[in-house]
């Protein structure tokens, strides 16, 4: 077992560089992993890279600079933001 076992981390900017390392260690001590980047090929690469390695991984296009995009992402991944 993982200590991140049964956790979901989101990585914003997941999608290469620090991120992706991050992405690639929180996944293998056992998280579940969401990568939020704007570019969805480099999303898609990621999400590659991560299974590849095993981990479960996830990607959905967000601007984290755009707090109505932030809010629209996370709706579409069912996490409730309150009103």
């Amino acid at each position: 077992m993982g200590q991140l076992d049964g956790r979901t981390v989101l990585i914003t900017g997941g999608n290469g560089g620090i991120g992706l390392a991050a992405a690639l260690a929180c996944g293998a001590a056992g998280a579940r992993i969401v990568v939020w980047g704007r570019n969805v090929a480099k999303n898609d690469d990621a999400i590659a890279t991560l299974t590849d390695a095993g981990v479960d991984a996830h990607a959905f296009v967000c601007d984290v600079s755009s707090e109505s995009d932030v809010v629209e992402t996370a709706r579409s991944m069912g996490v409730c933001l309150g009103d």
